[in-house]
């Protein structure tokens, strides 16, 4: 019989400020406003924001504007 070992995730699950500021290059005040202003969704788990990557991403599709030319 094979033994079957739990899989770690690569990513993590949730991001801090740092983190999802970097993933969508943004500054972690920046990003600070966009939360401060409930612009992007935040997990709050011991009074720090975490973000959920998907969210993250979906936040980018929704405020991508397509250039005119």
């Amino acid at each position: 019989m094979q033994t079957v070992e739990p899989r770690i995730a690569a990513e993590p699950a949730l991001l801090d400020m740092r983190g999802a500021g970097a993933l969508l290059g943004l500054s972690y005040w920046r990003m600070y406003s966009l939360v401060r202003n409930r612009e992007l969704s935040v997990v709050e788990i011991g009074g720090k924001f975490y973000f959920r990557r998907a969210t993250l991403l979906k936040w980018c599709e929704r405020a991508e504007h397509k250039v005119r030319s």
